[in-house]
């Protein structure tokens, strides 16, 4: 799911009408199974995203060795040798390796979102019933 996707569907989500709040109170555990599962797929990207970038590192790790297949040269030339104490320079600014990397860290971010989404579901009860209390105080019952 893309972030701005994500991001209208909570937004749309943390409506709760004042005039329905049965309805809404109802609805509390119907949002928490629609983002836990959400939050599950995103959690499987994430994976995903971890294991294409451990198998990148250990082949540019492998390229800027010179132990990478003679292909691999051949499509994009090692113009320097680089030595064993230099190779965590080399990945760090490696654009394959990056981009792969500014995925798996925008994935982080959106699994932290829908996981901080399920924890303002798991008081939404609470504000509910807070609201009901103060429309009773607001109205002189009880």
């Amino acid at each position: 799911m893309k972030i701005d996707d994500l991001l209208s569907l909570i937004e749309t989500d943390s409506v709760i009408d004042p005039n329905k709040l049965d309805v809404e109170s109802l609805k509390i555990s119907q949002l928490h199974a629609k983002y836990y599962k959400i939050f599950m797929e995103e959690v499987r990207m994430l994976k995903s995203y971890d294991l294409k970038y451990g198998t990148m590192k250990k082949e540019r790790q492998e390229y800027y060795m010179g132990l990478a297949p003679d292909e691999a040269y051949k499509a994009e030339p090692l113009n320097k040798k680089w030595l064993k104490s230099e190779i965590d320079i080399a990945l760090g600014a490696d654009v394959k390796l990056s981009e792969i990397d500014v995925k798996r860290d925008m994935q982080r971010q959106k699994v932290k979102m829908v996981e901080e989404f399920i924890k303002t579901l798991a008081g939404r009860s609470y504000n509910i019933k807070n609201s009901i209390e103060f429309l009773k105080f607001k109205n002189g019952v009880g």
